[in-house]
């Protein structure tokens, strides 16, 4: 829906920087007038997935420079370590920043987490099924 809160996983991120379609990505955010939230957790582990070896082949710009894109798209929140129900512990910082913000959506590739489908009213969903979603409002 227009006007919804959202937290994009690392792996979302990283797949537009890596496919360049950070246009698209811009047009989705803006078009549909949604607000993506970060945290520390979520850069800390997009600077460390972007500094691995085997993407740097697949990246055009500097770790730097996709942080910065990062920054500008997203507004920035603090969190309280909390919930302890993610499948990966290493990703219970995402519902933390979900639950804590009352986002809307939380759009991952993470089968494991897809599987969940929702914590509170937090839906997990997939890329493509966000993108149909957001299209089918337009």
């Amino acid at each position: 829906m227009k006007g919804s809160k959202v937290i994009l996983d690392t792996n979302i991120w990283v797949s537009f920087f890596i496919m360049a379609r950070l246009p698209e990505l811009k047009t989705l955010i803006v078009d549909n007038e949604l607000t993506v939230f970060t945290c520390h957790e979520l850069i800390d582990e997009l600077r460390d997935v972007l500094k691995r070896d085997k993407l740097k082949k697949y990246l055009h710009e500097t770790e730097e420079t996709y942080t910065d894109i990062h920054f500008d798209l997203t507004e920035f929140f603090t969190i309280e370590p909390r919930f302890e129900g993610s499948p990966d512990p290493k990703d219970n910082y995402l519902f933390d920043l979900a639950l804590q913000h009352e986002a809307h959506y939380l759009v991952t590739g993470d089968k494991k987490l897809l599987a969940m489908e929702s914590v509170d009213d937090v839906q997990i969903i997939s890329l493509r099924t966000f993108e149909d979603l957001m299209s089918d409002i337009m």
